[in-house]
Order: structure tokens, then sequence, then C-alpha cells
């Protein structure tokens, strides 16, 4: 009887724990140097993304993206030499960065300035945290890196269902011959839900689901104008992780700010050619007339072998070559 009562009792920690294993956010679900990971995106999300809890099924299947993206993230030293300075500098550990994701070049509207060569750079300390600890700009030829003065902490570990947690980031900058900006934001984190997620394209049983809310504060001046402009964005991202992926599996993404409101869903993909895509890349670079109405004249970034495909915004297949 008491050797029943002791297996019984293995049995019931054993599935507590794996229990526990299975609905928590842990630092192997975040993305590592190396890892490209491939999306397809719906411009226009219409669904209630509120929708959550214990056990959920989120079938998300007839949400069928028609743009491709890629989130790719490089080793640090892959990086520009002096941005290495700033984040693969053992003098300064607390930005010491495991890895850094590329983002796409910023044209300034009405002025000569354009930011390149964009990296955010980020520190996974396994089993505590993973933290965005600043980014780097390249600002008409001069590189400038950016330490954050609050480190933006994403995720702490493990972190499970019902959990909460926030943290305040901020930095600032002072652009030579532009001007200065600096944002301030504060992250809000909440488990909010675990079960089975249907994408287009694949199902997870075991996702789980972070909603982050993220009320930011941006501010710029620009030399050339003499006009301080500050303005206020809240997104709200709705994340799902599945063991065994590195990256969100799906996320919604909602962006409020003035007076306009935009969803957007990915989920993720393999594309049969995925070395030809890049982040956020644009492979049409005109679409005339627009409107249109039986003819529609499309002109390329550059010149390959493309198959098009033509969809309505709910994801329908309208043509395809």
């Amino acid at each position: 009887m008491k050797n029943r009562f002791f297996i019984v009792s293995l049995l019931l920690l054993f599935s507590t724990n794996s229990f526990y294993a299975q609905t928590a956010l842990t630092s192997s679900m975040m993305p590592l140097a190396g890892d490209t990971i491939h999306y397809r995106n719906v411009m226009i999300f219409s669904g209630d993304a509120e929708l959550s809890g214990a056990n959920y099924l989120w079938d998300m299947s007839s949400s069928v993206g028609n743009r491709w993206l890629a989130d790719t993230f490089v080793t640090v030293t892959s990086t520009p030499l002096v941005y290495n300075v700033a984040f693969n500098n053992p003098v300064f550990p607390k930005y010491k960065a495991s890895c850094a994701s590329k983002q796409a070049n910023i044209k300034i509207p009405l002025t000569a300035f354009e930011f390149s060569n964009i990296y955010n750079y980020y520190k996974l300390t396994e089993g505590s945290d993973f933290s965005q600890v600043g980014m780097a700009i390249t600002v008409n030829n001069v590189p400038i890196p950016i330490r954050f003065d609050n480190i933006d902490n994403m995720y702490n570990f493990p972190f499970e269902f019902g959990d909460f947690d926030s943290c305040y980031s901020s930095y600032s900058i002072s652009i030579p011959s532009f001007g200065h900006y600096s944002r301030k934001q504060t992250r809000l984190n909440y488990f909010d839900g675990y079960g089975t997620l249907i994408t287009p394209v694949d199902t997870f049983f075991d996702a789980i689901r972070i909603k982050t809310v993220i009320q930011a504060r941006d501010s710029v001046y620009i030399d050339q104008y003499s006009i301080p402009i500050a303005f206020n964005t809240n997104t709200t991202e709705y994340k799902w992780f599945a063991h065994g992926f590195r990256g969100p599996v799906a996320q919604i993404s909602r962006v409020s700010g003035q007076g306009s409101t935009l969803n957007s869903f990915k989920y993720r993909d393999t594309p049969v050619h995925s070395t030809n895509i890049k982040e956020d890349e644009v492979l049409i670079s005109k679409i005339s007339p627009n409107p249109f109405h039986d003819k529609l004249s499309l002109t390329f970034s550059h010149s390959a072998n493309f198959d098009l495909q033509l969809y309505a915004l709910n994801g329908q297949i309208l043509w395809k070559s």
C-alpha cells in the first residue's frame, strides 16, 4: 500500500512538473545568432485577438498571408566594427549582446537624412531574461551605437500561465546636423493563454500566448525647423510560442496612434526559395495605374523569375501566374 502511494505521488509530481514545463515561456524559445525565421503576413487582420485562456483553441487557418517577411539574427561580430565597441566589449558586460537583428533603412521625410545599417542588439541570459540592450544606426555614413539608458527587459524566465510583469526602458540620441531623438516606453507582459494554435500551414498543440502592451512616447527635435515634436503610440502584440521553436510561431500586432489603428497577423512558414527573401524586402517598386480596372502594370526592383499570385484582403487568391 505504501509503495502504491509512493508511485502515485511520483506520478503526480512528474505530471505537475511536466504541466508547468509545457506551459512556461523559457529561454529555449528565444532566437539565437544564425536563426532566420520566415513569416507570411496579413496586412489587415479583423479577428478578435483578445480571446484566450487555458486549453484554448486559436483557429487562424483562414487568415492566409500574402506577403513574405524574414527575421534574421546574426552574430554581433558580423555587424560593423564601431558597433562592436559598444555591444561586444567586456568593459561593458551589461551591454554585451548575444545576437543582433538587422532592420530596414529609414528615410526621414522633408530632410536629406537617411538611417541605414540599423541593428537591434539582444542579450539572452540563460534561465533569466531576454533583453534589448541597445541599437545602432548609421546616419549619412556616420555610425552611431546607442546603448539604452534603461534596458528593455522583454521577457523573464520562467514565465508561466497567469504571470504578469512590466519594464520601463529609455534611450536618447543626439545626431550631428540633424537634432535630437528620445524614446521612453513601458512594457507590460501577460501570460494569458495556452492550448492549440492552428495557422494556415501548421498546428501547434503546445502553444503558449504572451500578450504585450507597449506604451511609448517619442520626442524629436529637428535643428533645421527648430520645432520639437512629441507623439504617443500604443502597441499591443499577441505572440504565440511553441516548444521546439525559437522565436514566435505567430503574432498579431495592433498599433494605435495619431487617430489610426493598424492590425496585422503573421505566421511561421517555409518558402520554396528562402534564400531570396530578405527582411521587409519590396520586390515591386511600382504599381500602376492605382486604382485599376482591367489592366495592371508592375515594375520590379530587380530582374528575376517570379511566380505571381494576386490576393484579396481576406486572403482569397484572385489570380496566379
